[in-house]
């Protein structure tokens, strides 16, 4: 059994979530939702770029060009026929998770889920609904609760298959992410207050 990013893969390959209240906003308030399994999300970003870059403790010029950590194999593109988008062509069991609640109410989902409050139940019926009507991509980018701008990240690349070359993981086809980041505080979502120059470019969920 591995972990990583709170998710654990046993010896079939089967993975296993834990510990996701934060997407619903009950114990980190500043986070709508943070997957490496996301795009536009600052795990997935931390594993194409390491946690120093995004945490803005090193400088443009020393983001880990070339190297291709495998857990961006874990990007649910990589997984999609065709296309890298989902829309709302959901497997038919999450499709009728997504269903039953949001034909529910607030109070309903909060009781029947036996959530900690009415809003994680809230930001739950909210999450299924937007992803039932409007598709994932765009539940992604501008559903409620939404990451704050220093938190929501330009959709980069997919890489779907690594190998190992020169001491490194490298990306096993043509890939170019994009080593920019947003501007403002990565860890708070707040404005940069650092003494340190900000290395953010734009302001997040503008560059998708």
């Amino acid at each position: 059994m591995s972990s990583l990013q709170n998710i654990f893969i046993d010896e079939e390959g089967r993975l296993r979530l834990i510990d996701n209240e934060a997407c619903l906003q009950n114990s980190w308030k500043n986070c709508g939702f943070d997957s490496v399994l996301v795009p536009t999300t600052q795990k997935q970003e931390i594993v194409r770029m390491s946690n120093q870059f995004i945490a803005k403790l090193v400088p443009a010029h020393k983001a880990p060009h070339g190297n291709a950590d495998p857990q961006l194999l874990l990007d649910y593109r990589c997984y999609l026929e065709g296309n890298d988008t989902m829309g709302t062509n959901y497997p038919p069991q999450v499709d009728r998770c997504l269903r039953k609640i949001s034909t529910m109410t607030v109070a309903e989902v909060e009781q029947h889920y036996q959530l900690p409050s009415t809003l994680t139940a809230h930001n739950l019926h909210t999450r299924a609904t937007d992803m039932l009507t409007n598709g994932f991509e765009w539940a992604a980018k501008f559903g409620e609760p939404r990451n704050a701008p220093p938190k929501r990240y330009m959709i980069q690349p997919k890489c779907c298959q690594i190998k190992w070359e020169h001491d490194r993981y490298r990306c096993a086809h043509e890939w170019k992410p994009v080593f920019e980041i947003p501007i403002g505080d990565p860890n708070t979502g707040r404005e940069w207050t650092k003494a340190r120059p900000d290395t953010g470019t734009y302001e997040g969920g503008t560059r998708y």
